[in-house]
Formats: structure tokens, C-alpha cells, sequence
């Protein structure tokens, strides 16, 4: 299972702190996303192999999620948004 979360300024600290704490103890989630809304970055908080989450931060191109195979591409999840055609910011790698 994918939980995907769009992250706003008034809940974003819920979003990649305690949210995160909770799925992680529901093993048929392997994939908990915060989309970020005013930057290009996806926080990917995925299962590696020892089944623990471990987190990773996308601000550009794409990645697949494994399990289940799925590709994610930032510029897709971003097309139809006022950052759409913004250059990715790259500012806080």
C-alpha cells in the first residue's frame, strides 16, 4: 500500500513527523510520500529490506517504489500546478 500526503504549511510537521511514526507500524504500508506543494521535493518514507522505513528525498527527476514497481516522476506529479514550469529548486540539497 502507498499512503500519498500533500504537505502544507499548517500540517506539514504532522505530516513527516507523526504521521510517519504511525505508518510505520502498519506493515502493509511500504510507501508513505509528503508531497511537498510549495517546492519540488517528495519525501519518500519507504521500506528497506529489513522492513524498516527509510526515508528519502526526491527534488528532482524520478525514482521507482519498490515494492510495487511503480515509477514517480516529480515533473508529473507538479504538471498542472503553478510550479509546473518552474525550474526545480535545488537550493536546499
Amino acid at each position: 500500500m502507498i499512503v500519498v500526503e500533500i504537505a502544507s504549511p499548517t500540517t506539514r510537521l504532522t505530516d513527516v513527523n507523526d504521521k510517519v511514526e504511525l505508518y510505520s507500524r502498519i506493515a502493509s504500508i511500504g510507501h508513505d510520500l509528503v508531497i511537498e506543494q510549495d517546492q519540488h521535493r517528495v519525501i519518500d518514507h519507504g521500506r528497506g529490506p529489513s522492513g524498516g522505513v527509510e526515508p528519502r528525498i526526491l527534488r528532482e527527476g524520478g525514482m521507482i517504489m519498490e515494492p510495487p514497481g511503480i515509477p514517480l516522476a516529480l515533473a508529473d506529479l507538479y504538471r498542472d500546478t503553478t510550479l509546473g514550469n518552474a525550474a526545480p529548486q535545488l537550493a536546499d540539497r
